[in-house]
């Protein structure tokens, strides 16, 4: 194997230069291509890894913020009917300006 390897690096020597320019762009292109591979699988592992407890998390959590925003929205309604809007104390009302 070797020899096989050794033989064929003397070939490649022996061409002219856009040739082995060629070779080793090649080269570069296939370690980029596994290289990359090797990452996509390690991130899809390591998603499939996270996103189960994370959706369980978040899954558990929507009724007790659903609950929690009707309660503000209630609380917000019974302020708002409440208050009842006069111009008195209001600066710059028309009956603050004739007082």
């Amino acid at each position: 194997m070797k020899e096989l390897i050794g033989r064929k690096i003397d070939e490649i020597r022996g061409e002219p230069e856009h040739v082995r320019v060629r070779y080793v762009w090649g080269s570069v292109l296939i370690v980029m291509v596994l290289l990359f591979s090797f990452w996509i699988m390690t991130l899809r592992s390591g998603l499939r890894a996270m996103a189960p407890a994370d959706t369980k998390a978040i899954q558990q959590s929507i009724p007790s913020s659903i609950r929690e925003i009707e309660n503000q929205g209630q609380s917000i309604t019974q302020m708002i009917e409440s208050t009842t809007l006069t111009d008195e104390g209001v600066p710059g009302s028309a009956q603050d300006s004739a007082r």
